[in-house]
């Protein structure tokens, strides 16, 4: 079931696999983005937040390749993913350092990404316990404008927990605070991995399972 690049919306979340495995079993070619907004200067190609090693916590077209789909999800509640997408464009306002990439078409911060933190998520348990719901309540009440220590390269520690699947949880654990991501989120930012994630928004019925977006 394909979905068009045109009907994404700001908040969809995009999980990455290969053409011949599903996001709940793709390890290697495994990454997760988050639609910023569908549509901007006019080209029609989604503008994405994701983190990844190199570039680190960037804004860019959407990535596509006919080899590597994306699965996509979709919360119910509309206005959510809207409101999640704004603080992403908040959490880019405030940061340290903002390095713009021409030839990417991409803005980026970078050194964020925690290359050591691949280790706690592969070892340790996404599931949503104290100390997760714990980050939660911290992030709704101290990040909506403001991106966490975890995004800013000066106050990010080793094992920060920041990989890509880090960034849509945290948006929407920002947004939606204890209650909410008990309902629509309850998985741990730090310690997830693309396929944890992936097998939570298939099993909340909170989520719709929208298809796979390609390459056009």
């Amino acid at each position: 079931m394909p979905i068009s690049q045109f009907d994404l919306e700001p908040g969809d979340i995009l999980l990455m696999h290969g053409v011949n495995s599903d996001a709940t079993r793709e390890l290697i070619h495994s990454h997760a983005a988050v639609v910023a907004t569908t549509n901007e200067g006019g080209a029609g190609i989604p503008i994405v937040f994701d983190i990844i090693g190199t570039y680190g916590f960037q804004k860019i077209p959407m990535p596509r390749s006919r080899q590597l789909p994306y699965s996509v999800f979709r919360l119910k509640v509309r206005d959510i993913g809207f409101r999640v997408a704004t603080t992403g464009y908040l959490w880019f306002g405030h940061s340290e350092v903002v390095t713009p990439n021409p030839k990417r078409e991409a803005t980026t911060i970078r050194g964020v990404y925690s290359r050591t933190s691949l280790v706690t998520a592969f070892l340790g348990s996404p599931n949503f316990g104290p100390k997760a719901a714990e980050y939660a309540r911290k992030l709704c009440e101290n990040h909506r404008n403001f991106p966490p220590d975890e995004l800013q390269k000066s106050k990010a520690g080793l094992f920060s927990g920041v990989t890509c699947t880090y960034l849509p949880i945290a948006l929407y654990q920002t947004i939606l605070g204890v209650t909410g991501s008990e309902e629509f989120m309850a998985i741990d930012a730090r310690k997830s991995l693309p396929k944890d994630l992936a097998k939570y928004l298939h099993s909340n019925k909170h989520w719709e399972f929208l298809g796979l977006c390609e390459k056009e």
